[in-house]
């Protein structure tokens, strides 16, 4: 006979996670052999977890699980920006691209 353990359901977590970006690009033809492009990219996230009970926990090993949640409140945002600009050369037969990233 297996022994498995049990969680009571009232030791959960909720979770919402939620992420927004913006980009915007502009192309720009400085004569008919050289192109500018710039690029921007704006990215926050949001990452929140609340215990649904903040008891402690207790654990029998085997046995069961039971209290609060291990794991407890936690939240990060993050800010990501991003900003690109690259020129582009026609010579001749040949094509050129050079920029910073």
């Amino acid at each position: 006979m297996a022994v498995s353990a049990v969680l009571a359901s009232f030791a959960g977590i909720g979770y919402h996670y939620t992420e927004h970006t913006l980009q915007i690009s502009e192309t720009h033809i400085l004569s008919p052999k050289t192109i500018n492009e710039t690029r921007f990219e704006y990215q926050h996230t949001d990452n929140t977890q609340v215990a649904q009970n903040l008891q402690p926990q207790v654990s029998v090993s085997g046995a069961f699980t039971g209290g609060g949640s291990n794991l407890g409140n936690s939240s990060i945002s993050l800010n990501h920006f991003d900003i690109q600009n690259y020129t582009s050369l026609a010579l001749g037969k040949h094509f050129t691209r050079f920029g910073e990233d």
